[in-house]
C-alpha cells in the first residue's frame, strides 16, 4: 500500500506577546504615614477639645448638620442644609452614628474632629506622593511631611470640622494631579482631576473658581501642544464632565429643595445676608481694591514668608528653563481663593480671620513640589537643596505661629497658641470663647424648666448646641424641619409650646424668630409668657406659647 506524503506549506504562527503583568504593591509607606499622621492630629485636637475646651462656632455648625440628618424630630437627607458647601458634613454622618456608644462625638462636636484630622492626614499622603514623584529620597520626603504637620496653622484647623482640611485635601489633590497631567499627558488622569476639583467646590465656594482655572489651565496646555480640535474638545470634556456633574449635585439639591440654585447666595443665612443685617469688621468693609489686596497680600506674607523665596525659585526656574507654561500656570491657580476673598473683602462679607488666607501654606508646598521636580540632578535632592527647603519651611512655620499669637491678627487662632504654651485651659485665656460650655448649660437649664417634655421651636443656625446637648434633640422643632416655618407662624397648630430666641444683637439679627416678631425677646411680642432667661452665648430666653402669633 503506497502512503501518499502531502506537503503542506509551513505555517508561521505569531507567538502572541507576553502581556506585562502590573504588579500592584500595597502601599505600606503612605499607609504607616497616614496612620502616624492621623494619630498626630487626633491627639492634638483631643487636646483642644477636652482640655483647652476651645470649638469654633462654624465647626460645631457642621457637626449640627450632620446630625440633623440623621437624629432630629424631622430627619431627612435634605436637612444637611444648603447655605454651606455640604461636602464636610456629609463625611460626619457616618462617624455620628456611633454617637450612642460615645457622646462626646456630638456633645463636644469630636466626630467633626475625627473627620477633620482625617483629610489632613490625607494630604499629608499627597504631599509625600508629590515628593516621591518629584524624585525626593524617602528621607527627606518624611522631613518635608513632618513640617507640614507641625505647622500650626494647619495643625489648628485640623482639630476641628472648619471647611479648611476638606479644601486643602481636595485642592492640594488638584494641584498635584495637574502638574502630573501637565508632564506625562495620561488621559486617564483627566477624569480624577474633575471629580477631586468638584469635590474641592462641595468643600468651600471659594474652590469654585479654582476649578474654573484649572479648566482654563487643561485648555492652555492642550491648545500649546497643538493638539487637534476634535482632540482639545475630548480633553477638556474628560476635565469638565466630572468637575460639573459633582458640583452640580450642590445646585441641583437647592434647586429642586429651595426652588433656588444659587440659594447660598440669596439666603438670609450666608455671608452676604448677614452682611446685611449686621455689617462686618469696620476696617475690612472699607477697603477698596487695592488696598484689600494689600490686606489679602500682606497676611498671606506673614502667615507663611517661604512663599516669597519659592515664588522667586518658579521665576528662576521659568527663566532657566524650558516648558514655562506649566509653571506659568500653577502660579496662576494660586491666586483664584485670594480674588474671591478680595472680592468678599470689597463688598464687606468677610470677616477679620486669619483662616482665609490658609491657601498660601499648602500653596506654597505645591510649589515646592514643582520646584524639587525641575532639578536635573536628583541626588541634590536629599542634600544641598532638600535641607535648604527644609530649613526654609520650617521657619516659616516659626513665622506662623508668631502670627498667629498676635490677637490683633489671629483673631481666632491666638488662644489655641496661648493654650499650647502656657498649657492652660481656655477659660483662663479667654471665658468669651467657651461656646461649648456656656451653650451647655443653657440647654441643662431648659431641660429642668421644660418639665413636661414640650416642643421647643428655634432656629438652629443660633441653637445647634442647646439642641445637640440635650437629653432629648427630638423636642426642638428646628430649621431643618419641614414645618418650621409653618410651626413658627401658628405653634399652636402644631404642638409646639415654646419658642428660644435669642437676643437680637449682631449675629442674632438673623435668626427666623426674631426676624419674624422682632418684639419677641423684648416682651413676648404679645402673645407670649417669659418662662426663663437661659444664659448662654446668645442671651438664651425661653417663652411659653399663650395666644395665636397673628401669623396664622
Amino acid at each position: 500500500m503506497t502512503t501518499a506524503t502531502i506537503l503542506l506549506p509551513r505555517l508561521r504562527i505569531r507567538s502572541r506577546p507576553k502581556v506585562k503583568r502590573m504588579e500592584h504593591h500595597f502601599p505600606y509607606e503612605n499607609v504607616a504615614l497616614w496612620t502616624l499622621a492621623f494619630a498626630a492630629y487626633i491627639t492634638v485636637s483631643s487636646y483642644v477639645v477636652f482640655h483647652v475646651g476651645y470649638m469654633q462656632g462654624d465647626a460645631y455648625s457642621r457637626v449640627d448638620n450632620a446630625f440633623n440628618v440623621i437624629g432630629t424630630r424631622d430627619p431627612h437627607l435634605g436637612a444637611i442644609g444648603l447655605v454651606w458647601p455640604p461636602l464636610p458634613s456629609f463625611l460626619t454622618i457616618p462617624v455620628l452614628l456611633f454617637r450612642g456608644l460615645w457622646p462626646p462625638l456630638l456633645t463636644q462636636g469630636f466626630a467633626g474632629s475625627i473627620v477633620a484630622s482625617a483629610c489632613s492626614a490625607g494630604t499629608v499622603v499627597l504631599f509625600n506622593s508629590g515628593l516621591r514623584w518629584a524624585g525626593v529620597l524617602r528621607g527627606m520626603r518624611w522631613v518635608l511631611c513632618a513640617i507640614w504637620v507641625l505647622n500650626p496653622m494647619t495643625l489648628f484647623y485640623a482639630t476641628s470640622l472648619e471647611s479648611e482640611p476638606v479644601l486643602i485635601f481636595f485642592a492640594v489633590a488638584t494641584l498635584v494631579i495637574f502638574l502630573r497631567w501637565a508632564e506625562s499627558r495620561r488621559a486617564a488622569l483627566l477624569p480624577l482631576l474633575g471629580i477631586v476639583a468638584g469635590l474641592a467646590c462641595l468643600s468651600r465656594v471659594e474652590a469654585v473658581v479654582l476649578a474654573l482655572f484649572v479648566g482654563g489651565a487643561v485648555l492652555a496646555r492642550s491648545f500649546h501642544r497643538g493638539v487637534s480640535w476634535r482632540e482639545l474638545e475630548t480633553t477638556l470634556l474628560l476635565y469638565a464632565l466630572p468637575a460639573l456633574f459633582t458640583f452640580g449635585l450642590w445646585i441641583g439639591s437647592m434647586a429642586v429643595l429651595v426652588h433656588d440654585p444659587l440659594y447660598l447666595i440669596h439666603s438670609g443665612y450666608g455671608n452676604a445676608g448677614n452682611a446685611a443685617l449686621v455689617g462686618t469688621d469696620a476696617p475690612l468693609s472699607t477697603l477698596q481694591w487695592a488696598g484689600g489686596l494689600s490686606y489679602i497680600g500682606s497676611r498671606s506674607v506673614q502667615l507663611f514668608p517661604a512663599v516669597v523665596p519659592l515664588l522667586a525659585m518658579l521665576a528662576a526656574r521659568m527663566i532657566l528653563r524650558p516648558g514655562r507654561l506649566t509653571g506659568l500656570l500653577l502660579l496662576l491657580m494660586g491666586t483664584p481663593i485670594m480674588f474671591v476673598d478680595l472680592y468678599l473683602l470689597h463688598k464687606g462679607q468677610l470677616t477679620d480671620s486669619l483662616r482665609y488666607q490658609i491657601y498660601v501654606i499648602p500653596f506654597t508646598f505645591v510649589l515646592a513640589v514643582y520646584v524639587l521636580r525641575s532639578l536635573k540632578s536628583r541626588r541634590l535632592l536629599g542634600s544641598f537643596v532638600g535641607v535648604a527647603l527644609a530649613t526654609l519651611l520650617g521657619f516659616s512655620n516659626l513665622a506662623t505661629a508668631v502670627t498667629m499669637g498676635d490677637p490683633h491678627i489671629g483673631k481666632y487662632e491666638y488662644p489655641f497658641i496661648s493654650a499650647l504654651a502656657t498649657g492652660q485651659p481656655l477659660a483662663a485665656i479667654n471665658p468669651s470663647a467657651l461656646l461649648l460650655t456656656r451653650d451647655a448649660d443653657a440647654s441643662r437649664r431648659l431641660a429642668s424648666v421644660n418639665s413636661d417634655h414640650g416642643l421647643v421651636l428655634c432656629d438652629s443656625a443660633q441653637c445647634n448646641i442647646v439642641v445637640t446637648t440635650s437629653p432629648d434633640p427630638t423636642q426642638f422643632v428646628v430649621t431643618s424641619d419641614i414645618d418650621f416655618e409653618a410651626a413658627a407662624a401658628q405653634p399652636a397648630v402644631y404642638h409646639v409650646e415654646y419658642f428660644l430666641v435669642p437676643q437680637p444683637a449682631g449675629l442674632s439679627l438673623a435668626n427666623r424668630l426674631n426676624r419674624l416678631y422682632p418684639s419677641l425677646w423684648a416682651t413676648g411680642a404679645g402673645f407670649a409668657k417669659l418662662v426663663s432667661d437661659l444664659g448662654g452665648n446668645e442671651n438664651w430666653r425661653l417663652y411659653r406659647i399663650i395666644g395665636p402669633t397673628g401669623r396664622g
